[in-house]
């Protein structure tokens, strides 16, 4: 005997699953953001004197190297999280993800408006052109014309995140691939 009703039912619970997932990231996003700029502030707080009583002029660079710090763990943190490595999975079997031109839009846009230290500006900015690539892609809703620039977003993603935390850490950076 076919049991219709669990059957129907399972279909039913897939769009209610899709749901809850994007209501989930959206809140974790939202948390991240923030966690990120209570850190980012006192990190400000601390390095700008203001807790120390030290001369603003003195602390003006301890300053910028803590805004920039944040901004890197921040953002990195977005892109690690994206879901590039899905996206690129999906965009190779030929589906283009609802949502996906938006969690792109906003990752790029994180990147273009980040300070990055120097080390890793120029990869910064490769990652950015390619995600203006996989932006148009994915606006025209087409997986074929996107998904080269899908990959190529995940793989500049990933070496990026091996420097900035390389450079957070301290340590060289290592070489791309």
């Amino acid at each position: 005997m076919h049991n219709s009703y669990a059957y129907v039912d399972f279909l039913n619970a897939a769009p209610l699953a899709g749901a809850l997932w994007k209501a989930h990231v959206m809140k974790f996003d939202r948390v991240s953001l923030l966690v990120g700029g209570a850190i980012g502030a006192l990190f400000t707080i601390v390095a700008s004197g203001t807790v120390f009583d030290a001369r603003p002029a003195e602390a003006q660079p301890d300053v910028f190297a803590a805004v920039q710090r944040t901004q890197a763990m921040a953002v990195i943190h977005q892109l690690d999280t994206a879901g590039l490595h899905d996206l690129d999975v999906a965009l190779t079997g030929g589906q283009v993800p609802s949502g996906a031109l938006g969690v792109v839009r906003r990752g790029r846009i994180a990147a273009q408006a980040t300070s990055w230290p120097h080390e890793v500006e120029d990869d910064a900015a490769a990652m950015v052109q390619a995600m203006e690539r996989l932006e148009a892609g994915l606006r025209d809703e087409d997986a074929a014309k996107a998904q080269p620039a899908a990959k190529e977003v995940h793989d500049l993603e990933h070496d990026l995140s091996n420097k900035v935390y390389a450079w957070l850490s301290g340590a060289a950076a290592p070489a791309s691939h």
